[in-house]
């Protein structure tokens, strides 16, 4: 995933994608007010580069967080759950 943030919260999902979660990169640098397509196509090959080390892990943590998220929001997942036990908290059940 590349990230391209300009204000407000894509900022704090950015960091998150690049920096926590290791599964993407930032194409727009905190000082760089205009990106160049060149750069665009430099960072996409990078993460296709199916001989990268680099561009493996991100793909492979790409898909585990992805996993992660179908098993949340399957029957019975986390999301369910937590849903359920927000609706019976606010309406008294």
């Amino acid at each position: 995933m590349l990230t391209f943030p300009i204000f407000w919260d894509q900022v704090t999902n950015s960091k998150m994608i690049v920096d926590d979660w290791k599964m993407g990169w930032r194409v727009k640098k905190d000082d760089e007010s205009v990106v160049t397509r060149d750069e665009v196509a430099r960072i996409v090959l990078r993460l296709m580069d199916s001989e990268s080390e680099e561009g493996k892990e991100r793909r492979r943590r790409a898909k585990e967080v992805g996993d992660m998220c179908r098993r949340a929001c399957a029957g019975g997942g986390s999301s369910e759950t937590d849903l359920l036990a927000f609706v019976r908290d606010i309406s008294g059940c």
